[in-house]
This record gives structure tokens, C-alpha cells and sequence, in this order.
């Protein structure tokens, strides 16, 4: 029995186009949660789309639940039928193809050892040509997708032919086994959009089995603005996520390599590349439209020097002004971290 979990908040347009796509699903789920907080989450659409689903034989309920996105799924899923076998979640902003219940049912069937099973969206399509060697030395990023690195932070996913197994599944189109929920919840104490929860769940998860990344390509995570937080809110969630890790000693994660991965994050682009290939192109038009190759040879290629030179000295300049700036604010976010460390040592005792 499938049975599926969507929290939702203040997006009823969102949550409508998501019911409306679980109508018309190859395979239907046998249960319907949706944990709102208050009827204002719910729109007129949204409770006829109800009224609907109910109609071709699914259970469908609304739930309140305190704020709180771990808060919401746990609510959700101690809501659920005894006899559920998979449970699904999904966010209210995502947009799901026709068979996505039916993929998912049957990936659990093929992979046996699966106790998770997440999608790849849309967005992660050209996940690997973004990572940089930097990235991967500095902590920042990995290559190999869907890990957990010690610096707490989660690389991405790619699209491959064939499941993969990672460490983490993202929380908009996450699966499990409803078996592992005897003796896992969401961690309540990741408050607000509880960033890093999908992380820490799956983590906690993968003691029970194996959690497997599936392709497709018609899955889109929208990622609305509607009520999501601003930049630099997220920032702060996903620093105190990082430290929770290390608190609760989540995977390799360690506080020092959380710092090494700041500090070696760096923001400075000094192309030298870009500089040579402007004075190449100067040099290249001088020689096409000059007859004269030995005093070009002579002047034009001392002046081409000249100016790469000049380039770069500029460029230096500059350099040394920003890796000052950089380096100050690397250090102001290494004294937030350890702050943020004894307060919720404190706290969480």
C-alpha cells in the first residue's frame, strides 16, 4: 500500500496542480495526507481536487500541524494506515510525471535492498559540468554524486542510465520503506524549513538499508518563492545544519572540516587566460592586416608583453584587495559557526 505525505504552507495554487497531477497517475496511491496549519493553506480548488481524489477511491485528509516542516511530516506520518508498505513525500511546489507512483512502486519491487528511494529532478541536469576541482579539494562540492561529505556539505545528483546508491535523498520527492519509521522520525529540533532535514533522515536511515537515486527526465522541482526564506536566512539554516550534523556526529561529518571547507571557499576569479586571449586577438588582426612580419615581430610582440603584463599587475592589484575582504569575512563566518555550535551544545544537551 502507497500512501502519500505533502506539507504544505501558504500554497494552496501549488498544492492544487499537485493534487490534480496525483488524479491522473497510471498508478494510484491507496492514502493522502496533506498536513497544512491552518485552513488557509486549504483553497476552494484545493478541497473540491479533494473531493475528487476521494471519488476515484483514495483516502484523503487534511491535517493541522504545528509550523514546521519535520514538525508536519512526522504529524503526517503517525496519520497513516497500519497496512502502509511505502511512504512518499512530496513537496508542494513539485511537478510530478503520470507514472511517478508506479515508478516508485515498482523501483521498491527491483531493488529489494532499497529501505529509500529518491528521483533526480529536472535541475540537476548538468550537475557534473558545474563542480570545479577547487570544489572537490576545498570541500564544497564532490564529484560523485548524492554524498555526504565531512565538511557537511551534500553534493547533487546525476543523471545515469541505472539506479545509484548515495547517501542522502533530496526531501522534495523523497521514499521509504514505512517499516523504518518504528524507529526513525524527523528531527523537531531543525526548526522553520529545517534545512539539512532530508540529509539528516536519510543518514539515520541508510543503518536499516540501501538508499538508491532514480532518472527521469520530466521531474521538476519548482522551488517557489512563496514563502521560502531569503538568501541569506538560508545561509544561516544551512550553517546550523552543518553544525548539527557534527553535534550528532551524522556520516564523517566533523566541525574542523566544516571550517576548512569555509575557509578555502573562495570567491576570487583571476582569469589569466582572458587577458592573453584579448592580446592574442589584437596581435592576430596586427599580423593579418601588416605586411611588414619582421618589424611586427619585433615591435608588436614587445608591446604584446607589454600589455599581458600590465594586465596581470592590474589584476594582482586587485586580487590582494579582495583576498583581504575575503579572508575577513571567512573569519567572521568561522566565529558565527563555533557560536552557533555552543548554543545548540547547549541547548541540546
Amino acid at each position: 500500500m502507497i500512501s502519500v505525505v505533502i506539507c504544505t504552507y501558504r500554497r494552496p495554487k501549488l498544492l492544487y496542480i499537485l493534487l490534480k497531477s496525483l488524479e491522473n497517475q497510471s498508478k494510484l496511491p491507496e492514502s493522502i495526507k496533506i498536513v497544512g496549519t491552518v485552513e488557509l493553506d486549504f483553497s476552494i480548488a484545493v478541497n473540491n481536487q479533494i473531493i475528487k481524489l476521494q471519488e476515484k477511491g483514495i483516502t484523503v485528509e487534511k491535517l493541522f500541524a504545528p509550523k514546521g516542516l519535520t514538525k508536519q511530516r512526522n504529524f503526517g506520518v503517525d496519520h497513516l494506515p497500519a497496512d502502509t508498505t511505502i511512504v512518499c513525500f512530496l513537496d508542494d511546489d513539485i511537478l510530478i510525471p503520470k507514472n511517478y507512483i508506479e515508478l516508485t512502486s515498482n523501483n521498491f519491487i527491483n531493488l529489494p535492498d532499497a529501505v529509500g528511494i529518491g528521483f533526480v529532478t529536472h535541475d540537476n541536469l548538468n550537475r557534473k559540468n558545474n563542480v570545479r576541482v577547487w570544489d572537490s579539494i576545498s570541500m564544497n562540492n564532490s564529484f560523485k554524486p548524492g554524498k555526504l561529505l565531512k565538511s557537511g556539505v551534500n553534493s547533487g545528483f546525476d543523471y545515469q542510465l541505472k539506479p545509484y546508491k548515495v547517501d542522502w535523498l533530496p526531501g522534495c520527492c523523497m521514499n521509504y520503506r514505512y517499516n523504518i519509521f518504528r524507529h526513525l522520525n524527523f528531527d523537531e529540533r531543525r526548526l522553520d524549513t529545517c534545512w539539512g532535514e532530508d540529509v539528516d533522515f536519510s543518514f539515520r536511515a541508510k543503518e536499516f538499508g540501501n538508499l538508491y537515486m532514480v532518472s527521469i527526465s520530466d521531474l521538476v522541482h519548482t522551488r517557489s518563492k512563496i514563502e521560502r526564506d531569503e538568501v541569506d536566512k538560508i545561509k544561516e539554516f544551512n550553517y546550523k545544519s552543518k553544525v548539527f550534523f557534527a553535534i550528532d556526529k551524522i556520516g564523517p561529518v566533523k566541525l574542523s572540516w566544516i571550517i576548512y571547507s569555509i575557509f578555502l571557499r573562495f570567491n576570487l576569479r583571476f582569469n589569466l587566460r582572458l587577458i592573453m586571449l584579448r592580446h592574442i586577438i589584437l596581435f592576430s588582426k596586427d599580423i593579418y592586416y601588416t605586411k611588414n612580419y619582421t618589424r611586427l615581430s619585433i615591435k608588436k610582440i614587445f608591446v604584446f608583453c607589454i600589455h599581458i603584463c600590465d594586465g596581470m599587475f592590474r589584476k594582482f592589484n586587485s586580487l590582494i584587495f579582495n583576498l583581504i575582504a575575503e579572508i575577513k569575512s571567512k573569519l567572521r563566518l568561522i566565529v558565527y559557526v563555533y557560536r552557533i555550535k555552543k548554543e545548540l551544545s547547549e541547548k541540546y544537551k
